[in-house]
């Protein structure tokens, strides 16, 4: 039976595609060169493995001067621009409702950690875990042993959800059910009426 449903956060809560929300910190004729070293290495700010300030500062450093505050806007700023996918907030308000325990399990990094609470969904929610806090990342599969451990949830009564299929797919090696979401709520909400019934 159903009790437990973690959500990832981008993609999933919150749109999250990289040119858009770079577009929303530099002018058009700068964008490619600022995501080039914007993201150069996020994948170690998700693991926890760089230090948040001193990335954004070395960023400051590798693009024109000109751009300093754009690159210290964008540092300060990105999570907190991403769009919701409001059909998925609604769908967590109606789990929430019916006594569902919903979670969040989001690679990201410390600042997000630090600074999630200005997202008015993610308040609701029963638990949160950020991967640069546990320096652990998904799909590796200590994260959601950890994920359980933490929210004191059992994996056969949870679903996990994410836009990334390797993510699920390590999910439900752990025992979890999984979901790739790919924007259809309601194709989600019938998988989980359906592990409910």
């Amino acid at each position: 039976m159903l009790r437990n449903v973690i959500f990832d956060f981008g993609g999933v809560v919150c749109e999250y595609k990289t040119d858009d929300i770079v577009r929303r910190f530099f002018d058009e004729a700068d964008c490619a060169q600022a995501k080039v070293v914007i993201y150069r290495d996020w994948a170690a700010l998700d693991a926890g493995t760089a230090d948040y300030p001193a990335y954004a500062a070395e960023t400051g450093r590798l693009l024109p001067e000109r751009l300093a505050e754009n690159v210290r806007r964008f540092f300060r700023d990105w999570y907190v621009t991403l769009p919701a996918i409001e059909d998925n907030w609604a769908l967590i308000a109606r789990l929430k409702a019916r006594g569902f325990g919903v979670f969040l399990l989001s690679n990201a990094p410390t600042a997000f950690a630090e600074g999630m609470d200005c997202i008015p969904i993610l308040r609701a929610m029963d638990g949160r875990l950020i991967s640069a806090s546990e320096r652990l990342v998904k799909p590796d599969a200590a994260i959601y042993r950890l994920a359980l451990e933490r929210f004191g949830i059992r994996a056969e009564e949870t679903l996990f959800i994410d836009d990334t299929p390797a993510n699920v797919e390590a999910a439900i090696r752990c025992g979890l059910h999984g979901h790739v979401f790919d924007g259809d709520t309601a194709t989600l909400a019938r998988r989980i009426a359906e592990l409910t019934a």
